[in-house]
């Protein structure tokens, strides 16, 4: 019999954020009494952040919920290399290099929003994405996923941060 998680207080941050009013339940799945998973709380009370786990979502009109898990429950394909195992289905020769970087775009959740909504071009080993980021880490993580993909030897990162003028 497994014993139940410790309940814990709330703080005086969800207490002044409108948790007590809106009911929330402080038991925290897995989370330990000095640990959070709101980044505010952490930085008021002192707590431990630890991030929610949300595996990567894409878009899908045809689901009740609009978004259907785009790679398995894990978070991030940076454990291992992106290579032609990964592919959710055959691709062409033509483009087999830029689908192979939009397939590790979408399997890591920090980029999966932006699998098919850059452009992505590839000549050899170079890939060159272009397109509408939220924010710079945004770019960040873009360049970081496409670089893992096999057989990419650079990547050139073109991409606009909305809100950003030149």
């Amino acid at each position: 019999m497994t014993e139940p998680a410790e309940r814990r207080e709330l703080t005086d941050t969800e207490i002044y954020e409108g948790d007590l009013e809106a009911g929330t339940d402080p038991m925290r799945g897995g989370l330990r009494s000095d640990e959070t998973d709101d980044p505010n709380v952490a930085a008021e009370e002192g707590l431990a952040y630890v991030p929610p786990t949300d595996p990567p979502v894409i878009v899908d009109r045809d689901s009740p919920e609009g978004v259907r898990i785009a790679a398995g429950f894990g978070s991030t394909a940076i454990d291992e290399p992106y290579d032609e195992n990964h592919r959710a289905e055959v691709v062409s020769s033509e483009d087999e290099m830029a689908d192979l970087v939009r397939e590790a775009l979408r399997a890591d959740a920090a980029t999966s929003r932006f699998a098919d909504a850059l452009d992505i071009s590839v000549e050899g080993g170079v890939v060159v994405v272009r397109g509408e980021v939220d924010d710079i880490d945004d770019t960040d993580n873009v360049v970081e996923v496409a670089s893992r993909a096999e057989g990419v030897n650079e990547v050139i990162e073109r991409l606009d941060v909305r809100g950003v003028t030149d």
